[in-house]
């Protein structure tokens, strides 16, 4: 069969897939390719080709190549997980910016950092396994029996019944995937958990709360090094951790999103509401006009503060009358929509 390579038909035999087109068409680079484009499509090198189609390779330099290697290398922590959780049951597992997560169920099991050690040990001899991703398609049928005690693959599941399902199998580990991934775990070597935290099954509050592991995932060592060094200057840069050292501004649970400004930090806050009233063309006057009162009183909404902190003003004694009564609408307000709370609003101002 023919197929188009950097714009000439070449001959390949049929059947052949990205290993065989990268043993003939670029044999300086075969080892060091990690995937095949096929036209516009990111497909595992283990994909048949059909003929007529146009490809490309992708290896370590290309701009797919981080998201792919991330990718993978989550399958790779939840394959280390199983064999040291065996009860564990996952969620979704994608490649985002800096690397990847995983959102797991371990039942009753605490995870935390402590543990993070064990995983990358197991992922390590995973990775010395060498051991091929491949990718299958099967029905809506066969993949609830193979996820039969997944309750989240169960509802991915249920949304393509009338599709065929892409799961990818490494040994004894099979998650339900689009893909695609490296040819096999022996790509994956240099890796590091970074972090453990809460989240919602699919986002939603009223879900079960998954152990979401984040890692990161580089070619080599130098580039995770070089990663981890500029995680740690982010940290020591922190504006959360600068405002507590310089006495600006603290964070609390009342708002963990809103800095509460201290003496030391007033003037910020005073730049920020001037930056504010610029943009919105307001003048000397604005205490007279109804604008900015109705842009500050936005800005201190329920929407940035925890609710206790109105039971608290509405109640502290000298904390003047007017912001009591502001505190105290808000309390009445809070779990009525916008609609409401604009009506309402208008009528304080």
């Amino acid at each position: 069969m023919k197929v188009v390579y950097q714009g000439k038909e070449v001959e390949l035999k049929d059947g052949a897939n990205g290993f065989d087109a990268a043993k003939m068409l670029d044999p300086a680079s075969k080892n060091k390719d990690i995937a095949i484009k096929v036209g516009a499509d990111l497909c595992d090198m283990r994909e048949p080709l059909k003929a007529g189609a146009e490809i490309s390779f992708v290896n370590e330099d290309s701009p797919e190549a981080f998201e792919l290697l991330n990718h993978s290398t989550s399958h790779l922590m939840a394959q280390a997980i199983i064999r040291l959780f065996p009860n564990a049951k996952f969620g979704f597992g994608p490649a985002i910016d800096e690397g990847y997560y995983y959102d797991v169920d371990f039942g009753d099991q605490v995870i935390t950092e402590a543990d993070f050690a064990k995983i990358e040990d197991e992922m390590k001899k995973l990775s010395k396994e060498n051991i091929p991703f491949v990718r299958k398609e099967v029905s809506a049928a066969e993949a609830e029996k193979i996820f039969a005690a997944n309750p989240y693959k169960q509802e991915l599941i249920k949304e393509h019944q009338n599709e065929l399902i892409s799961i990818y199998e490494q040994g004894d580990f099979t998650d339900f995937c689009r893909g695609p991934h490296v040819p096999s775990t022996g790509y994956i070597k240099h890796f590091k958990l970074l972090s453990v935290a809460g989240a919602y099954w699919r986002g939603d509050s009223a879900n079960k709360q998954l152990t979401r592991i984040y890692g990161t995932s580089w070619w080599s060592e130098e580039a995770l090094k070089a990663h981890l060094d500029n995680l740690e200057k982010r940290k020591a840069n922190d504006h959360r951790k600068l405002g507590k050292d310089l006495g600006l501004f603290f964070i609390s649970d009342y708002g963990p999103g809103f800095p509460f400004f201290l003496p030391n930090g007033m003037p910020f806050q005073r730049i920020g509401i001037n930056r504010v009233k610029r943009r919105f063309n307001i003048g000397a006057d604005w205490k007279k006009k109804r604008e900015f009162p109705r842009l500050i009183f936005f800005l201190y909404n329920e929407c940035i503060f925890n609710y206790r902190i109105f039971d608290l003003i509405a109640v502290t004694p000298h904390i003047d009358a007017a912001n009591r009564v502001i505190a105290k609408a808000l309390l009445t307000i809070r779990k009525e929509r916008s609609n409401r709370l604009k009506v309402v609003f208008r009528q304080m101002f």
